[in-house]
């Protein structure tokens, strides 16, 4: 039986597919699974220092692995190779940098996550854009928002470059003035789904109905975060089913000793849209905050004008 040594970051939502699918390869090529979360919430989803980290010579010596998958939800793991050494890795969500032979890293594909976003925000007749960067320059962010400029810009429309800096009321007020100096009606582009709710807080403090001034699109489709009142987002699920997957077969791979495997990437799964009327008719929605959502609401609520006649059976039978 093989030991592998599974590292995740608190990422929950959007990662637990990749998670589920290394065990359901472990069960069938006989592993077993050490997990071990290197990187807790508070860094993740909050952008938090901590001082939580693994010793992970430690964990090698005391495990003893065959093998390592090291989910990096993005972040920079470059200190890690000289701990790892000899053992054959397969980092993921990670872009491509110089590495050792036994090591593979799998990145998101920031092209494809680019071009659909634009392709959906062009769709929606908005008449300028921005991409809403993540704080810091990490490749996957600032890849994202290098293709989407690019894209709109293939139009010969205007696409600019917003950055935040944490989520505090400080950072609302100025993207709020930042929308507020879009011409309407305009299409965002948000590094993540986190970021992307951070616009549309922006965008509800300014006054500026969501989609239809404001049209929003996020990454990694987290519902807990697209569906929270009073607006839902739409956002671009990416295939950490597949990540999942790939990962495992390709650290298999390297276990049996193949080397000169290149970096791969993993693509998306689907646009997922969640819509006032959706919300509505699935009985969650909030009341409405515009006149083209109050028209849903009420169609959607709206009683017959005439009562339900129910015929009796032996009316029935008659006929």
């Amino acid at each position: 039986m093989k030991t592998v040594l599974l590292f995740t970051t608190a990422l929950p939502f959007s990662n637990r597919p990749e998670h589920l699918d290394v065990l359901a390869y472990a069960k069938t090529h006989d592993w077993k699974v050490q997990h071990i979360e290197y990187l807790n919430s508070s860094i993740t989803r909050y952008w938090e220092k901590s001082s939580r980290k693994p010793n992970i010579k430690e964990l090698i010596s005391l495990w003893h692995p065959n093998g390592c998958i090291v989910e990096c939800g993005g972040f920079p793991t470059e200190d890690w190779h000289d701990d790892i050494r000899d053992v054959p890795t397969v980092f993921t969500d990670r872009p491509s940098v110089r590495h050792r032979p036994n090591v593979v890293c799998i990145s998101s594909d920031s092209k494809t996550i680019a071009l659909s976003a634009a392709k959906e925000l062009l769709s929606s007749g908005a008449e300028s854009f921005a991409y809403v960067a993540h704080h810091e320059a990490l490749p996957w962010n600032e890849d994202r928002g290098k293709w989407f400029q690019k894209t709109i810009e293939s139009h010969g429309m205007r696409c600019r470059i917003l950055r935040t800096t944490d989520r505090s009321t400080a950072q609302t007020a100025k993207l709020s003035q930042e929308l507020a100096n879009l011409p309407k009606p305009c299409g965002i582009f948000a590094a993540n789904d986190v970021i992307a709710r951070m616009v549309a807080t922006a965008a509800e403090a300014s006054g500026f109905p969501i989609p239809e001034e404001v049209a929003i699109v996020g990454v990694d489709n987290d519902q807990t975060i697209c569906e929270q009142p009073p607006h839902t987002l739409t956002s671009i699920e990416q295939d950490y089913d597949g990540l999942g997957l790939l990962s495992a077969r390709v650290l298999d791979r390297l276990m049996a000793g193949e080397r000169g495997i290149p970096d791969q990437t993993f693509g998306i799964k689907r646009m997922r849209r969640v819509t006032y009327l959706d919300a509505c008719q699935q009985g969650w929605a909030p009341a409405p905050t515009n006149d083209t959502q109050k028209a849903i609401w009420d169609k959607v609520h709206q009683l017959p004008t005439a009562p339900l006649k129910i015929q009796r059976e032996s009316e029935r039978k008659k006929k």
